[in-house]
């Protein structure tokens, strides 16, 4: 697994987007966690398909 936390934006938001687009990733709602995801390590085609998620979604939010 992978854990971080969402420095711009919300994480609750984040996984919404994500599993929009068919990738799950677990959101802890627990302030100790406080906008923090978790993302299994998979295939490598799967990590490609997340990273490009991931830069699609912040240059949307980002401009």
């Amino acid at each position: 697994f992978i854990f971080c936390s969402v420095l711009k934006g919300d994480a609750s938001k984040l996984q919404q987007r994500l599993q929009q687009r068919g990738i799950l990733i677990r959101y802890f709602n627990l302030p100790r966690l406080q906008n923090s995801i978790r993302i299994s390590v998979g295939k490598p085609e799967d990590t490609d398909t997340l990273v490009k998620a991931l830069q699609e979604l912040g240059e949307e939010i980002n401009g």
